[in-house]
C-alpha cells in the first residue's frame, strides 16, 4: 500500500514500545517520554527459560 506524495504514513505517527512488566525503570522512563499503556501482553517472550508479561505501550506524534 502507498501513501499519496506528500502524505506521512500512519507509522510514522505511532510509536509503539515494549517492556518487561517487571521493569519498573523502563516503564517509568516510557512514561517520561510521553508513551501511554495500551494493555499486557501475558507469556510474550521466553527468558531465561521463563515465558514473562510485558507491557505494550504507544506515543501519538500530534503534529501529525
Amino acid at each position: 500500500m502507498f501513501s499519496p506524495p506528500g502524505s506521512i504514513p500512519r507509522s510514522s505517527a505511532i510509536k509503539r514500545a515494549i517492556c518487561q512488566s517487571i521493569t519498573l525503570r523502563s516503564g517509568a522512563l516510557l512514561e517520561r517520554l510521553g508513551f501511554e499503556r495500551e494493555g499486557l501482553a501475558r507469556d510474550y517472550l521466553m527468558i531465561n527459560g521463563r515465558w514473562e508479561d510485558h507491557v505494550l505501550t504507544a506515543r501519538i506524534n500530534p503534529a501529525i
